[in-house]
């Protein structure tokens, strides 16, 4: 039995925890500086189109630059295709063995595309690039310190995704919950192990380094000061927002799912006249808006 615990603690246990410490830190630390520098690439955004704005003569130079940009862009998706669409799905993509990548080149391309979307003035948000930047460092770590045993691959990559996650929005939960819910939509140990460790460490990571860099933890800054808090007698109301949210997701994904057969041909012929499109389209509209 003590040996059985033993060698549970030394080829499992101890492993994990070490895996996920440098995924987690590594991860953590990326992403505050990644967040560092998309906040000065969008302000220096904000200044060049002020800029431009002031001065119409710029229009053309500043046509041909994003148009640079975005030959450059073309061709590094060209080069790594997993970079197109949004971060999360392919990270999850990834996680369930339908994607294959290389983790430095997307690491790095991830970084790139996303900042250059910040300067061009379509910024969407870190947490899809964090999510797959952490698979990225996950996958980079079990490459660079177990060489060829990649049993951990799969767990460490969980486990980065899950610190880029928290890092981006600072909700630790939510890291450990996208593990369980969206990457494997299942439970087990090890799952929860390498996504509890990776997640901690990452805090640590991002509650360490923010302040030295002068940003904020929080995904929304100050927001403590313009919400009221609820006491136990106003619970309730959160129940009723989660029923009425949770129906009208329902309602979008059944107008989803009728769009995607229409617009396909499957549900009034294959070519499915405009007036019909428009009257089921404001159907549902008018539906969403009463619920």
């Amino acid at each position: 039995m003590f040996k059985r615990n033993l060698n549970y603690v030394k080829n499992i246990a101890l492993p994990a925890l070490i895996f996920s410490f440098i995924a987690g830190t590594l991860t953590g630390a990326f992403i505050v500086l990644y967040r560092f520098a998309a906040n000065k690439v969008i302000n220096l955004s904000e200044t060049v189109y002020s800029t431009v704005r002031e001065r119409p003569v710029l229009v053309i130079p500043a046509v041909l630059v994003l148009g640079a940009m975005a030959a450059i862009l073309a061709f590094v998706y060209k080069q790594t295709p997993n970079l197109k669409g949004g971060g999360i799905p392919t990270a999850i993509g990834i996680l369930r063995g339908g994607i294959r990548f290389n983790w430095l080149k997307n690491l790095i391309g991830v970084t790139l595309a996303s900042l250059s979307t910040f300067f061009v003035g379509v910024p969407l948000g870190s947490e899809g690039p964090s999510v797959q930047i952490g698979t990225a460092i996950g996958r980079g770590t079990v490459k660079t310190m177990a060489g060829k045993n990649q049993a951990w691959d799969r767990y460490v990559m969980t486990g980065g995704a899950c610190a880029g996650f928290t890092a981006a929005t600072n909700a630790p939960i939510a890291g450990i919950m996208f593990a369980i819910e969206e990457a494997h939509q299942r439970i087990s140990p090890m799952i929860i192990m390498t996504a509890f460790s990776s997640v901690m460490f990452s805090s640590i990571t991002v509650r360490w380094m923010c302040p030295l860099l002068g940003m904020d933890a929080d995904m929304f800054p100050g927001i403590s000061e313009h919400v009221r808090e609820l006491g136990l007698s106003q619970l309730g109301v959160i129940a009723i927002c989660a029923v009425v949210v949770g129906l009208m997701s329902v309602i979008f994904l059944r107008y989803f799912m009728v769009m995607r057969k229409f617009i396909g041909g499957e549900a009034l012929g294959d070519e499915p006249p405009l007036e019909d499109f428009h009257r089921l389209h404001a159907h549902f509209c008018v539906r969403a808006y009463f619920l």
